[in-house]
């Protein structure tokens, strides 16, 4: 039996979770209509747009609530993965040279690229999974430094 590979659940926010399940029932408000239409419930002039709704409808459901359960990070052998539903990324560890967080925000950034060069990919997580996350990184990566840094100060126009 395989071991099962170490999964951290994207965190989207209030704001983001808030429209994800707008966008959720929203549907299911219009799928419930559509069938409502559908079975004579509700007359229409042209009940055959129901069939067309209830499709799409459907799609938009399912592909928000595949986002939503089944968004994060995974780990294995070879590569970090990014899943956004049913979208997958890899980043092989080769690639990634540096782990920072935001001491203000405690926002993490995975770093690929040395210098100005690099680049950093925000890490969407639950504040407690933070230090499970660095451990199962540096699982495959020993040596990745983890610094934190603070951002300047906006200056005040006034």
């Amino acid at each position: 039996m395989s071991e099962k590979k170490p999964f951290f659940r994207m965190n989207f926010g209030a704001v983001k979770l808030a429209l994800m399940l707008i966008v959720i029932f929203g549907a299911l408000a219009v799928i419930g209509l559509d069938i409502a239409i559908l079975a004579g419930a509700i007359v229409t002039s042209v009940p055959e747009v129901a069939w067309a709704s209830l499709a799409a409808s459907v799609l938009v459901a399912v592909a928000a609530f595949i986002v939503l359960v089944a968004s994060g990070y995974r780990f294995d052998d070879e590569c970090m993965y990014v899943l956004l539903g049913i979208f997958k990324d890899e980043i092989p560890y080769e690639n990634i040279t540096g782990l920072k967080r935001n001491a203000d925000s405690g926002i993490f950034y995975v770093v690929m690229g040395e210098g100005e060069d690099g680049i950093g990919m925000r890490i969407e997580i639950p504040r407690a999974k933070d230090e499970d996350f660095v451990k199962e990184l540096r699982k495959h990566l020993p040596t990745i430094p983890v610094e934190t840094f603070i951002l300047p100060k906006k200056k005040d126009k006034n």
